[in-house]
């Protein structure tokens, strides 16, 4: 009996690591993860990102539309309302995306590819968080429940969200420029 609960823990702690490696800025480390998931998706990518300026971002995001991959973004009312937020440009391409219209704030950052791999962290979709912000970010695999928890909240976000009302923001927003 003992023998077996051995192997039954051998098991488990085989089965359960999750694969988790942790990035630091300024350095191009995390720009790199999310370019490289965004790069090598195969069927999905659901991101929650607060301030996201970084165009190098942004155009992988409409190249991987275009390819098919189901893209959806979540982000914040406010930032995407700055100069030179990269949300128009992408509700422009007609990527399918949805500002905050319920919070104070969308103050999550993270990414999912494939419901396999996750990036999060305080790391901002920006080209000053590459290059002299100190931020961090996390890749983390082969965790089915942390992965499923994030997938679980982008979803929740993603019905929450009224896309009429997000679909309206943007087009007055662009109206006005």
């Amino acid at each position: 009996m003992r023998l077996f609960y051995i192997l039954c823990l051998l098991c488990w702690s085989l089965t359960c690591q999750a694969k988790v490696e942790v990035y630091f800025s300024p350095s191009r480390a995390c720009e790199k993860e999310i370019l490289s998931g965004i790069t090598h998706a195969q069927k999905t990518i659901d991101a929650a990102v607060y301030t996201f300026t970084h165009k190098k971002i942004a155009k992988a995001l409409y190249q991987a539309h275009q390819r098919g991959i189901k893209v959806r973004i979540l982000t914040d009312r406010k930032q995407s309302d700055y100069y030179a937020s990269m949300a128009p440009y992408l509700f422009r391409k007609g990527v399918p995306i949805k500002i905050n219209t319920e919070h104070n704030i969308e103050h999550n950052k993270f990414v999912l590819f494939d419901q396999n791999k996750l990036i999060t962290g305080s790391y901002n979709w920006t080209f000053s968080a590459s290059n002299y912000n100190s931020e961090n970010c996390m890749v983390i695999t082969e965790d089915e429940t942390t992965l499923a928890a994030f997938q679980n909240r982008f979803d929740e976000l993603w019905t929450l969200y009224d896309l009429k009302k997000s679909n309206r923001w943007f087009q007055r927003m662009l109206d006005l420029n």
